[in-house]
């Protein structure tokens, strides 16, 4: 009995070690390859079953440079909503590095076309907001926020200007 629990970890950390092992090559090669290739390929890496769930391995370009990050993605089974850690890869170090702002954003979508970052709407007191984001001097900047009094149903959009890493308010509209 004792043989077969250790014969299930075992195996279980050779799968672990090699999806982590064939991720690491994956996202190697990716960084070498050209960023077109990205849109062809789908980004999903691997889908390990862990005791908690599943692991995901998501080589996708985060900050719109050209070159795949990468996102771990937790899917819990007792819970709907994933969680997500974000490493952005560091060409002057060769590595990649965990970028906590990202995992700050509620229900991120990337838009590599606009090169922004939208989130989802999430509740703050009688507010619905979404917010959307874009990346200068390696750091996140908030370019629009909407909010949604829930209880009139008015909606207001605030764009913003950055100058010397101060946020401005530029001009605000209905939504």
């Amino acid at each position: 009995m004792r043989s077969q629990v250790l014969h299930r970890c075992a195996v279980q950390m050779i799968v672990l070690g090699g999806v982590l092992g064939a991720t690491s090559l994956d996202a190697m090669s990716a960084l070498r390859g050209d960023a077109a290739e990205q849109d062809h390929q789908a980004p999903l890496v691997s889908s390990p079953v862990t005791a908690h769930g599943t692991i995901d391995f998501v080589e996708i370009d985060l900050n719109f440079d050209g070159r795949k990050d990468l996102a771990v993605v937790q899917r819990i089974e007792l819970t709907s909503k994933p969680e997500v850690i974000y490493f952005l890869y560091d060409e002057t170090q060769k590595r990649f590095t965990r970028n906590e702002a990202l995992g700050d954003l509620f229900s991120p979508e990337f838009d590599p076309r606009a090169k922004q970052i939208r989130t989802g709407w999430r509740t703050s007191g009688s507010l619905k907001i979404s917010e959307i984001y874009g990346w200068s001097s390696n750091r996140l900047k908030l370019l629009e926020r909407k909010e949604l009094n829930l209880k009139t149903r008015e909606c207001r959009a605030t764009r913003f200007a950055w100058i010397n890493e101060t946020k401005w308010p530029l001009a605000e509209r209905a939504c």
